[in-house]
């Protein structure tokens, strides 16, 4: 459980978001309950590709680099992340 203003704090982003613009004042109450707070370090991973789909991030501040990595071990860049963005998205209505 979060403290009262962490939970202030991430339902004011929440609602602030576009992609939680249809949402229920209740359901963005909800969230904002359940949700964990994680500061991620320069250069850190967040998750593998191959990681089952769990969490959905949403970035606050920074940025997150997304990479692709193919049979023979070579990434490419996918895309960048900047604050304001929910990710990822591939994925986020199936299983």
């Amino acid at each position: 459980m979060i403290n009262n203003q962490l939970e202030l704090e991430v339902k004011s982003f929440l609602e602030g978001q576009s992609d939680f613009a249809n949402l229920p004042s209740s359901e963005i109450t909800r969230l904002s309950q359940v949700i964990r707070k994680k500061k991620i370090r320069q250069g850190q991973w967040i998750f593998d590709q191959e990681d089952e789909f769990e969490y959905v991030f949403l970035m606050k501040v920074g940025h997150v680099k997304l990479f692709s990595m193919n049979l023979e071990g070579d990434m490419t860049s996918v895309s960048y992340i900047v604050p304001q963005m929910v990710f990822p998205l591939r994925g986020i209505l199936q299983g």
